[in-house]
Formats: C-alpha cells, structure tokens, sequence
C-alpha cells in the first residue's frame, strides 16, 4: 500500500479502446471509477490529473510522452474487457517511463 498526502501527485490514465487492433466505435464515457478515487484523492489534499486517452485519441508513443511529463508519483490505469490489452500496455509505457 502507497502512502498519500497532499504532497503527492497521482496521475489516473483511461487507456485507449482497441479491439484486435481496431478503435472500439463507442463514445467517450467518462469512467466513474477514476473520477471516484479522483474525487477522494483531491479531497485528501492529492494533486490528481486524469488523462483519457481515448477520448484524447492519444497513440501510445503521445502516452508515454504525456506520463513523462506529468511526473506523478502514482499510476493508476483502469482497465474494462475491452480495455485490458490497451491498459496493460500502458501500465508497461508507465514502468518504462519510471522503473
């Protein structure tokens, strides 16, 4: 478990859509999960950003720009059926950003 604080910045990530390598054709829906624990974390005093790379249209290479300059302390990705290909690789983007 993570210890938080106010001095911590925590950066949640909505992984793109792809299914078999195509973009899932749905509207962007915001994911109440991350805006829940973004909610909570901000409430604590946490410095949070959402990045929503799906409804951002993001590639992978602009993610793992963006979790570089974004400096968090703390990843978080959530991922759905079908997301969980896309989450995971962002979820290695980030370790191989910050090992």
């Amino acid at each position: 478990m993570v210890a938080y604080g106010p001095d911590m910045k925590v950066l949640l990530v909505y992984p793109p859509k792809k299914v078999r390598g195509l973009n899932y054709m749905s509207p962007p829906v915001y994911s109440l999960g991350l805006l829940s624990i973004a909610a909570v974390l901000e409430r604590e005093g946490v410095e949070v950003r959402i990045l929503d790379a799906y409804a951002e249209g993001l590639t992978y290479p602009r993610i793992r720009r963006r979790i570089g300059s974004e400096r968090p302390d703390v990843i978080g990705v959530t991922a759905t059926t079908p997301t969980a290909g896309s989450a995971l690789r962002v979820a290695r983007l980030a370790k191989d950003v910050f090992p």
